[in-house]
């Protein structure tokens, strides 16, 4: 909704200096550079801090993250990394097998073309509780240390699920 930001402008070099945005509920500000050198690929960074943001990436699930993401281009490669904190998480998708077999396996975060750059993945996602999961086959709440890696075409989760309590 609400967005303020301060850009500075020099030779090849684009600086912002503070930028601040409402999305979700929540707020995020970022800060960054990029520069345009002479015969050479770009190069930037990008800090975001992330708070109480209410995410909504598929049906039936809902959550709210804050945290840190950075993101980086340089020497032909990009990446995306920091730790997000969510807290709550809400799944409340009815299991049907029938369903669940023949949708999709995997969400995928890009459909890159071939002359993008790769985006290469490593964030620390924690959910020290919290995270509700409930169905026709499950009432639960749920914590995890997880760590999202990959890239934005083939993201993989690594890390532990633990149960808190169940019915």
């Amino acid at each position: 909704k609400d967005l303020s930001a301060t850009l500075l402008f020099h030779d090849r070099t684009v600086e912002l200096q503070h930028a601040t945005g409402y999305v979700g509920g929540g707020r995020v500000t970022a800060s960054g550079d990029a520069f345009w050198p002479h015969q050479e690929d770009l190069r930037a960074h990008l800090q975001l801090e992330i708070q109480d943001v209410v995410l909504k990436p598929i049906a039936n699930l809902q959550a709210q993250v804050s945290g840190a993401l950075q993101w980086a281009r340089l020497q032909g490669e990009q990446t995306l990394s920091g730790r997000l904190t969510i807290d709550p998480l809400r799944y409340t998708a009815s299991f049907d097998l029938k369903s669940l077999i023949q949708r999709p396996r995997a969400i995928l975060l890009s459909e890159r073309g071939a002359s993008e750059l790769p985006l290469l993945l490593n964030i620390k996602l924690e959910a020290p509780r919290h995270l509700f999961i409930s169905n026709n086959v499950l009432q639960a709440e749920l914590a995890a240390d997880l760590m999202l890696t990959g890239n934005a075409s083939r993201p993989g989760l690594v890390g532990s699920v633990s149960p808190l309590s169940a019915k």
